[in-house]
């Protein structure tokens, strides 16, 4: 609960240190199969994510998955929550064709138990858009999104609805630009070159999805290029395409971790 409250305070340097005192008590006491140890993974696993360590966050969200499914089966609520979670790490980690079936399981697990107009269903709706979003179909994402934003605004979720609101921007910016670009290209001729701004920007993004800035690859830029459209930042946008010939319709992208609702 200490770990949890430090996570609602959106301190979660203390939840983590809070939690994996909790994990080594539990595990002690119950064994390392058992349903609490699997909560206290999936709270720690989000609290790492929080951190920007999305990786550790996927692989905690990986064991407590595992403990959860044997003890409650496939298609119990807990498991869906850390499907959504572990949904949620993998887009974050530029994986989109991984995310969308578990988030697809949660969504049905969840519609089934709660209902379809439940603000859990409002969540994992909105990871399931980033995770098309990320693999370019945007029309898909955005029909995720408008379902989730009704959930979120219904139910008064005012970060979510916020949230969702932003995906639907993403989603309408990747559908009106991505094939458009080759028009505009022409009014951004040495943009990049002249703007210390964008170079900020784009030296964020690689920084934030873990892109390389010393001798990036082709598919480094098709991901710096993916991530601008989820981003909304369409001058990197233009100088991908216009300076190192990304093409526009790449599937390769690594949207902003969204961390989830804890057990």
């Amino acid at each position: 609960n200490l770990g949890n409250t430090y996570g609602a305070l959106n301190n979660p340097a203390m939840e983590k240190d809070v939690l994996e005192r909790v994990l080594i008590i539990r595990e002690s006491h119950y064994g390392k199969r058992h349903p609490q140890v699997a909560a206290t993974l999936a709270n720690l696993g989000c609290a790492h994510g929080a951190l920007g360590n999305v990786l550790r966050k996927k692989e905690l969200l990986e064991q407590a998955l595992a403990i959860e499914e044997g003890f409650y089966g496939r298609d119990h609520y807990e498991v869906a929550m850390t499907l959504c979670n572990l949904g949620a790490a993998y887009h974050g980690l530029g994986e989109g064709i991984k995310a969308k079936p578990l988030l697809e399981r949660a969504l049905n697990t969840q519609e089934r138990h709660y209902g379809q107009k439940h603000p859990l269903v409002a969540q994992t709706l909105f990871h399931l858009g980033h995770a098309e979003l990320l693999l370019n179909q945007p029309s898909i994402a955005l029909q995720h999104a408008q379902r989730s934003l009704a959930i979120s605004q219904n139910s008064g979720d005012s970060q979510l609805t916020f949230s969702t609101k932003n995906l639907i921007m993403q989603c309408n910016l990747v559908m009106q630009y991505g094939p458009e670009l080759l028009k505009i290209k022409s009014n951004f001729m040495g943009f990049a070159n002249n703007n210390n701004g964008l170079n900020q920007k784009r030296t964020t993004l690689q920084a934030r999805y873990a892109i390389p800035s010393e001798n990036p690859s082709m598919q480094d830029y098709e991901k710096l290029f993916r991530c601008a459209a989820v981003e909304g930042e369409m001058e990197i946008l233009i100088d991908c395409y216009q300076n190192n010939g990304v093409n526009i319709n790449s599937q390769d992208a690594n949207p902003r971790n969204q961390r989830t609702a804890l057990h």
